[in-house]
């Protein structure tokens, strides 16, 4: 039988990756005793946000250990339950949170390092129009192991100060989130600064029958990074919220808008009304850890609301396909430059480089903050959250017979932000099938590099037919 770890080292990633999700939107914005709130003002789900903490953690009442953990947003991705945004920690964890019908809920949580995956169908619901200050609400889930089931709880405790490395945030939104099962328990308590985000969190988490914490965690702001400019106090962060009310941080230089939108407006989009489509796909692996002759075969549907439904592979090969087309996804659908950077701020940052022309980009829920365009195309899109950056190098694209691009080889390239040494990269070949009048996937060649390591995967799809 598979040696199952304690629970809270599961629900760790898991309360710790929530506490950098949350970031405020279980306010009580319809709630008994507190006067309703602009959720967005708590919930900074901008590219170019990051939150690092002084991150304090005690393991089964042992030494006291203070390391620096750091949380942004990476944007949007969609999964087989829908649409969700992704938040990631400098571990490489992340979790999936959508807003729906005034409701935030948690899809799932990804521990890449220690090959864990959760999805959680139906979600678990973390705030909703409804809540009342102090009164828990449960949410019921099956754990898939031996635990059985899991009972969380959401508690609005009201607002409270909060004293961090960064200096004293006043009213903060405080939270609790609870957790029984039936071999642990858990509790994590967070606090949320208007404008800011997750100020603060604390973390307890217990054995069934030890009272003695398996793990407790203290953490608190010690800077925070927004649109590339770094706050170190409470003072500064001030500052900057004067700025913006005042308009003066508002910048928009036109030229640089009219070159981006004419080269964004010629890559290929599915259409607004995308009819979905369904296929047969073979996957192959190649890395030490797997047999080469080892071949997945299965079939895969995308629905007009690009949800994804994969049959006939196993879990992990249904997770690895339903990862790539997420990225097909994210890339092909529907993206009206207004809808995307009606409200963003573009500036030329160099003009002189052979590799194209720079222009930086201030926007909610993008993919880059910078980008290079040369000959009216985008060549690089970069990002940078917290310790790590990562910059998309376009080298060739594809025409769909009516001028617009697809990227098909392409290459993402990962760097440390301390030492600015290349730490991975991953090299795509794509190739497309035109099937009545709509791009699809047909082949994608993906050959990741990192540490020494080489890990190649090869997944061909087949037998498309778009929906009607």
């Amino acid at each position: 039988m598979r040696r199952r770890e304690p629970y809270w080292i599961w629900h760790r990633g898991v309360a710790l990756v929530v506490a950098g999700l949350i970031s405020g939107i279980m306010t009580a914005g319809h709630a008994q005793g507190v006067t309703p709130l602009d959720i967005s003002t708590y919930v900074p789900l901008d590219n170019g946000r990051v939150w690092t903490y002084k991150w304090e953690i005690r393991i089964r009442g042992g030494e006291k250990h203070i390391i620096t953990r750091t949380k942004s947003f990476e944007g949007p991705e969609f999964i087989p339950t829908g649409y969700a945004y992704k938040f990631v920690s400098d571990l490489g964890d992340y979790s999936l949170l959508s807003i729906e019908n005034g409701e935030l809920r948690l899809h799932g949580t990804v521990e890449p390092h220690r090959g864990n995956r959760f999805m959680f169908d139906p979600p678990v619901v973390l705030y909703a129009p409804n809540m009342v200050v102090g009164r828990a609400y449960k949410t019921t889930q099956q754990s898939g192991d031996e635990a059985g089931v899991r009972t969380w709880s959401t508690i609005v405790d009201g607002f409270e100060a909060v004293d961090t490395p960064m200096g004293r945030f006043d009213h903060c939104l405080k939270i609790r989130l609870e957790m029984d099962s039936a071999n642990a328990r858990s509790k994590a308590i967070y606090y949320y600064a208007q404008h800011v985000g997750l100020v603060a969190y604390q973390y307890t988490a217990w054995e069934k029958g030890q009272a003695t914490p398996e793990v407790t965690v203290d953490a608190r702001l010690k800077l925070t990074q927004v649109g590339g400019k770094t706050f170190t106090s409470v003072a500064q962060l001030s500052e900057w919220k004067a700025e913006l009310a005042s308009g003066m941080t508002t910048f928009d230089d036109p030229e640089a808008r009219k070159l981006f939108r004419q080269a964004y407006e010629r890559l290929y989009f599915w259409p607004a009304k995308f009819p979905g489509f369904e296929a047969h796909f073979t996957m192959k692996q190649e890395s030490p850890a797997t047999d080469p002759d080892d071949l997945v075969q299965g079939s895969i549907v995308v629905s007009p609301g690009l949800k994804i439904k994969v049959r006939g592979a196993n879990k992990e090969a249904a997770i690895q396909i339903e990862s790539e087309m997420s990225q097909f996804i994210t890339h092909l659908k529907s993206k009206p430059f207004d809808s995307e950077f009606g409200e963003a701020m573009f500036s030329v940052e160099d003009r002189t480089s052979s590799q194209g022309i720079r222009i930086t980009v201030s926007a909610p829920n993008t993919m880059g903050t910078a980008y290079r365009i040369k000959d009216g195309k985008i060549l690089q899109i970069a990002h940078s959250y917290g310790r790590v950056r990562f910059v998309v190098s376009n080298t060739h694209f594809m025409d769909a017979g009516d001028g617009r691009l697809i990227a098909t080889v392409f290459r993402i390239t990962y760097y440390s932000n301390e030492t600015g040494n290349e730490i991975g990269r991953i090299d795509f070949a794509d190739e497309y099938v035109q099937v009545d009048g709509v791009w699809l996937p047909k082949r994608r060649m993906k050959t990741e590099t990192s540490r020494g390591k080489t890990r190649k995967l090869v997944i061909e799809f087949s037998n498309h037919r778009v929906m009607k």
